[in-house]
């Protein structure tokens, strides 16, 4: 019994000391992380492109966020049940304003935006991208791509920040990846549905083929 209590005893502080270790290197990386990130931008092109492709997205997931909403207390069509309609989206504006269009779409048009295939697959898929990157993550990203910001917070704290995140939203991580992975799946049929029925193929057909894909991830 006093073998099982000084095993027991050392155990748990060889642990506390292991989980503190741990979080010491990973401040410290955080750390140095926060004070070389821009310096290094600076000097690396492909850094610097990353760096700009996050930024868009973090901007982006705000501005759907804003749309949501709008929108979260209307009632929609089932998706498959819009998939098979004319769209009125402008392609070009789409890709270039992307959630800015998508908003001056509906508030333009109002409840037809919810009967348009478009429309509605891109809400689909930025709510895919939404549940994948939640709030927190978003906060962390657009504090650490924020160069003033950076250099006004006290770098500890935001380290702490940083760690904390992590350390919180990773035992999820392996799931919301799944889970997008399984949405992307989808989504790229959804646009294969889209394109034939616009070609004039049988919209009865690909509804139906819509409705079982759809209706079983929903369960």
């Amino acid at each position: 019994m006093k073998l099982f209590k000084f095993l027991a005893k050392y155990t748990l502080i060889f642990a506390v000391v292991s989980i503190v270790t741990v979080f010491t290197a990973i401040g410290g990386a955080t750390y140095y992380v926060l004070n070389h990130i821009h310096e290094e931008n600076e000097n690396n092109h492909n850094l610097h492109e990353v760096m700009k492709i996050g930024e868009g997205y973090i901007d982006e997931l705000q501005s759907f966020e804003g749309l949501q909403k709008m929108l979260q207390n209307k009632k929609m069509p089932p998706f498959c049940k819009t998939i098979c309609n004319p769209s009125s989206l402008n392609q070009d504006m789409l890709l270039t304003e992307r959630t800015q269009y998508l908003t001056q779409f509906y508030k333009a048009t109002g409840p037809q935006a919810l009967q348009d295939p478009l429309f509605r697959f891109k809400l689909e898929q930025m709510g895919s991208v939404a549940k994948a990157v939640p709030d927190s993550v978003r906060g962390v990203i657009k504090d650490v791509l924020d160069k003033d910001g950076i250099k006004s917070k006290n770098k500890v704290l935001l380290a702490l920040k940083v760690e904390t995140t992590l350390l919180t939203e990773l035992p999820t991580l392996s799931e919301r990846l799944e889970s997008f992975k399984a949405d992307s799946e989808r989504l790229d049929l959804a646009r294969t549905w889209i394109k034939a029925c616009q070609s004039g193929a049988n919209s009865k057909k690909i509804m139906t083929e819509c409705q079982a894909e759809f209706d079983t991830a929903s369960h």
